[in-house]
């Protein structure tokens, strides 16, 4: 099992790994990285409307062998979305409708 780092940043933090972890190989390392930045995906705020954020994978020989980014953007839009109904019903939705007329 060789010894990974996962250093964590966003649109205005840098968090570095004092200590490696073990995985069994680099597949396995990439895995843990697109876990830890799903983990943290749900605390990050956006700013502006968006934000990034990266996990990247050191080996032992400190050299980056992998990124994982993450992209979130939200917009308001200005009109509400028009609800346009599906071509297959059901009977209850049918029912529904008349019991409205």
């Amino acid at each position: 099992m060789a010894i990974y780092f996962f250093d964590m940043r966003d649109d205005c933090f840098v968090v570095p790994a004092q200590k490696g972890e073990e995985c069994v190989d680099q597949h396995a390392a990439g895995e843990r990285a697109s876990l830890i930045l799903s983990q943290i995906a749900g605390d990050m705020p956006l700013i502006d409307g968006r934000k990034s954020s990266y996990v990247t994978v050191r080996d032992a020989a400190n050299r980056i062998v992998f990124t994982a980014i993450l992209n979130i953007v939200g917009q308001w839009t200005d009109v509400a979305a028009e609800v346009v109904p599906s071509k297959s019903r059901s009977n209850s939705a049918d029912l529904f409708e008349r019991t409205l007329a």
